[in-house]
């Protein structure tokens, strides 16, 4: 029995199904107008998207299940999947299929017709189906299924309003999908299993053919989750079937799947008529350069390099423009605003430097992350991030690592925040997990002021060697607990990497946009909300008790409590040292500017001229430009190679005098160690939280923590056994 789709609300909700890569995502952004909303599914880090939109007076809810390739509950995607389409109930499913790939899309459509949901399919891609020559019987193949059919273009929207117009129909259709029938044996004990769990309390509200399927198979996952429900072993039910059968068939299991394939594969010869002459196919050619044994990979390290440095060459100048615009011009005219009130200074420096300056430190992330998801974006919705994973794998594969995770660790040389994002390529939660673990590993930018300042004081002739043996020491500590991790606490084997090659495309500027603005935006919301509240937090201890010297202020006070800790890296004998720690955890680049501060060598600000705010806000604005064309100018230059240059302390500067005084090269190598081998900001906390939740962002900091004061002390205690000062 059938219920109408629409309740008393007329709310629909309409859950998207589909293969990875058939676009089901720039469907439904082309469908609602780019509204979709991003989360995580309860309990798990898979993404969760969802859009609203009104139609014909109806209230209708997209969901974008995960991309799978069938129900059967093997990876976490397929769980969601199942688990939705069960528990949730969605009043009708749009199964996305990849017209040109529709062999392999239809195991998946035959396990939804199991699920008693009504359904309509939409033939995705259909520009390229066309474009190759190719005939499609439509009107046959809805009549097969019983399910109505359309066809779509995700990324230019053709299609979407006769698929709206569809889904309305749907709505006041309570007609089912055609079941595909198993050989007579089969079916018959199907239905005797039917008849025999009809009217039990663990079968009521579950498709009754699909659950005397998995019980028939005995499906592990399927069992499991009735036992939680209903605390109840239900796996005698099947088998006394599934003896009567053996019979016949000795492999139940591959008959059933045998079938299944041999139905759809009958199918698809009735509807699909392919070309006398295949017309010359682009991705073939292209594919016999960029997955060459010998161009691949310096094509692929070449594409990465490109991708690597635009990010931070375009984003740089906006960075800073940024940075000026908030922490100066905003922080400057709400202090002189503040100070007009008769406000307490007290509430003065809170307000500028405490909440606009954590506003600050989250808006510079955003166009470096923008530029990120524009590259990765573009690199994915092309089709060739899934052949630099091939590339990649089989190097990755001998660290425990999946070849995707090369690309996000790549990323979090320049930044650890859109690393962590850049973790959502990989399919596997376990994989996204040691990756995301090992991220603060790598020697992201921020670090880069710490070793000029320290290699400047102490390593000046050696000191483009010394920063390289930095970066070479985190990539061996990242491979050494991505070998642990992989040992131990996901101790697996490591998925056999298989993934379709999707044909290359060409992405439109509204599904780019889609992706970037999806992202930033959830990035701005949760992420930064910690950022912010973080940086709050470390004024408190820095400026209080307000006006008292550094060494008397909570931070100064805690430092010298804690500096015994680290005697053993040879820095703790002076709280200076300890102090810059914790203001480094929220942000590396601020380890150098307390330094400065607790070691009373700030120099005091060059005197302002009389405010005019007409005239900075022009300035604001010509920054802006200038930005821009500096960003232009990269777009061209940035692939030019340039010398290894980074910028330093001046050698007779007062912070320099203070790190000599408080410093030796070997502490000071311990220092920098320390600081790369530590959980690099509190923006990648947000960025971990949001992403795996405070529990793993807990273990990450941990075995982050753990092991730079370890290493560090390695490194000093080792230095001095071999003479060194």
């Amino acid at each position: 029995m059938t219920t109408p789709l629409v309740a008393t609300t007329g709310n629909i909700t309409i859950a998207f199904a589909g293969n990875p890569n058939v676009g089901k995502t720039a469907l439904i952004n082309a469908m609602s107008g780019s509204k979709l909303k991003v989360g995580n599914w309860p309990g798990v880090t898979v993404e969760k998207k969802e859009a609203k939109m009104q139609h014909a007076g109806m209230q209708l809810k997209l969901i974008d299940l995960p991309g799978t390739y069938s129900l059967s509950p093997f990876t976490i995607e397929e769980q969601v999947c199942r688990d939705y389409l069960l528990v949730d109930k969605p009043a009708l499913v749009v199964n996305v299929i990849e017209a040109s790939n529709l062999e392999k899309s239809l195991y998946l459509t035959q396990q939804l017709m199991e699920m008693e949901i009504p359904m309509i399919i939409a033939l995705n891609m259909w520009d390229e189906f066309e474009s190759r020559g190719y005939r499609f019987d439509i009107d046959a193949f809805s009549q097969a299924l019983n399910v109505p059919v359309t066809t779509t273009v995700g990324p230019t929207g053709k299609g979407t309003k006769e698929l709206k117009e569809l889904i309305i129909e749907r709505a006041a259709d309570t007609s089912l999908p055609t079941a595909f029938l198993y050989p007579g044996p089969i079916e018959q004990e199907v239905t005797k299993l039917m008849a025999e769990i009809d009217g039990k309390n663990f079968a009521k509200g579950a498709p009754l053919r699909w659950l005397a399927l998995k019980l028939l198979e005995h499906d592990p996952y399927s069992l499991k989750k009735i036992e939680e429900i209903h605390n109840l072993d239900v796996s005698h039910y099947g088998t006394e079937h599934r003896q009567r059968l053996s019979e016949i068939y000795p492999n139940l299991d591959k008959a059933l799947a045998q079938h299944r394939q041999q139905q759809i594969t009958r199918l698809a010869r009735q509807v699909v008529t392919a070309p006398e002459q295949p017309k010359a196919d682009l991705t073939d050619l292209t594919d016999r350069i960029l997955l060459n044994e010998w161009t691949g990979l310096p094509a692929f390290l070449g594409i990465l390099f490109v991708v690597f440095k635009l990010t931070f060459d375009i984003s740089t100048p906006f960075v800073d423009w940024i940075d000026g615009l908030v922490n100066g011009f905003l922080a400057r005219w709400a202090g002189l605003g503040l100070e007009a009130l008769s406000l307490p200074p007290l509430v003065v420096s809170l307000v500028k430097d405490g909440i606009i300056g954590g506003v600050g430190l989250v808006l510079t992330f955003v166009p470096t992350l923008m530029c990120l998801y524009l590259f990765l974006a573009l690199l994915e919705e092309s089709g060739y991030m899934a052949r630099a994973a091939f590339i990649m794998d089989r190097f990755m594969y001998r660290f425990g690592l999946h070849g995707k995770a090369f690309v996000p660790l790549l990323v979090g040389f320049g930044c650890n925040v859109p690393g962590v994002y850049a973790t959502r390529a990989l399919e596997s939660d376990t994989d996204r997990r040691i990756t995301a673990a090992v991220m603060s590993f790598m020697s992201c930018g921020a670090k880069l002021p710490i070793y000029a300042l320290f290699t400047a004081a102490f390593f000046e002739r050696s000191q483009a060697w010394v920063i390289m043996s930095l970066y070479l020491t985190g990539i061996i500590v990242a491979i050494t607990w991505a070998i642990i991790l992989r040992k131990t606490r996901f101790k697996s084997d490591i998925p056999a990497f298989v993934m379709e090659l999707p044909p290359y495309r060409f992405p439109t500027f509204k599904m780019l946009w889609a992706s970037i603005w999806l992202k930033t935006r959830a990035f701005i919301k949760q992420a930064g909300t910690v950022i912010a509240v973080s940086m709050i937090l470390l004024w408190s201890l820095v400026n209080l008790p307000y006006g008292a010297a550094p060494k008397d202020t909570v931070l100064g006070m805690s430092s010298r409590a804690v500096a015994p800790a680290f005697l053993p890296q040879g820095f703790g004998q002076h709280w200076e040292a300890v102090a810059a720690i914790l203001p480094g955890f929220m942000a590396k680049e601020m380890v150098v500017g307390t330094l400065g501060v607790v070691m009373s060598v700030q120099q005091d600000n060059e005197p302002k001229a009389d405010a005019n705010f007409t005239e900075e806000l022009k300035e604001q604005a010509v920054g802006f430009k200038d930005s821009a064309v500096t960003a232009g100018a990269a777009v061209i230059g940035s692939i030019l190679p340039t010398p290894f240059q980074i910028e330093s302390e001046k050698a007779d500067s007062p912070l320099m005098a203070g790190v000599r005084k408080t410093f030796t090269p070997l502490s000071a190598f311990a220092f920098m160690v320390f600081n790369l081998l530590l959980i690099s900001c509190v923006s990648v906390v947000g960025a971990m939280t949001q992403e795996f939740g405070g529990r793993y962002l807990g273990f990450v900091f941990l075995i982050t923590t753990g092991t730079a004061y370890v290493a560090s002390t390695l490194v000093y205690q080792i230095g001095r056994l071999l003479g060194f000062s």
